[in-house]
């Protein structure tokens, strides 16, 4: 006779359930885009491919049809920069990793089947065996991989602040140049007495004698 599997299905749905967890996708950006927004008035956007990336690109497209301001330089430099892209992927992953640190290990399963012989139906032996190291250690894990997940987003917020700050400094740092340009080029009308000429004469040569 077949032994009775209850309890092997039993204790292999329990370990499913606790090896199994949702990822929710930018779930931890969305902190970091609150925060851009609170702190700069800017918003930031992970461009993963989606329907949302053309909403951005229009955005983009509109902004740079007319004169930009200051605030829409770093709107556009902040939806457009490669590097920041690379930034959320980074942060994609810490959050992989504190979901991961969630988990337990996978079970080792064995199985045999035997035939006693004489007639006798074959009987099945199965077994599970657990890492209970990694379940003693589980909630210590969790804790620390969540602690990087905050500091992962917190850095990322920090370093869209500096970005944020490097373009306002490159903007100025344009006008100024501009604006020298435009000052060497300009050749105001030298005065009178600059150029040594008697200021009440002027310009009228009609009471010069005639020779």
């Amino acid at each position: 006779m077949f032994t009775n599997l209850k309890p092997f299905i039993a204790a292999t749905s329990l370990l499913g359930l606790a090896a199994c967890a949702t990822i929710t996708p930018q779930g931890g950006f969305a902190d970091v885009q609150n925060s851009i927004t609170e702190r700069t008035g800017n918003q930031i956007e992970w461009r993963t491919g989606s329907a949302a990336d053309q909403q951005v690109s229009e955005q983009i497209r509109l902004l740079l049809q007319k004169p930009l301001t200051l605030a829409q330089v770093t709107q556009i430099a902040l939806l457009n920069n490669a590097t920041l892209q690379a930034k959320y992927e980074e942060l994609g992953v810490a959050q992989a990793s504190m979901v991961q640190a969630g988990l337990l290990s996978n079970p080792i399963f064995g199985g045999a089947l035997r035939y006693p012989g004489g007639g006798n139906a074959p009987s099945i032996d199965i077994d599970i065996s657990q890492d209970f190291l990694s379940i003693f250690t589980l909630s210590l894990r969790k804790r620390i991989a969540g602690y990087e997940f905050e500091d992962a987003k917190l850095q990322l917020t920090r370093e869209v602040i500096d970005f944020s700050a490097m373009v306002r400094e490159t903007y100025y740092s344009a006008q100024a140049a501009t604006q020298a340009t435009t000052q060497q080029f300009s050749f105001p009308k030298p005065h009178p007495l600059q150029s040594g000429q008697d200021p009440a004469q002027g310009n009228n040569d009609s009471h010069a004698p005639i020779l």
